[in-house]
């Protein structure tokens, strides 16, 4: 059985990612986002904006995420 990640958690900004890691330097997610301001590029990749991927990282922190997304957070296939 695997134990679950212990905090505190670090949040470390890269490039175009935020990576999620626990106290033990284990990582626990990756959150990518399109620099760009262009939106069709941005939902060819399957990108979120910054502040979407902001909002994602604060929520896996506060352990308050909903079960499902808002249908506007995760962009379009």
């Amino acid at each position: 059985m695997s134990q679950l990640p212990r905090g505190p958690y670090k949040v470390v900004d890269h490039a175009e990612s935020f990576e999620v890691v626990d106290a033990d330097g284990y990582n626990i997610a990756y959150i990518y986002f399109d620099l760009t301001n262009d939106e069709v590029s941005r939902r060819v990749r399957r990108r979120l904006t910054k502040a979407q991927s902001r909002a994602i990282v604060e929520c896996l922190l506060s352990a308050g995420c909903p079960a499902s997304p808002a249908d506007d957070a995760l962009p379009r296939r």
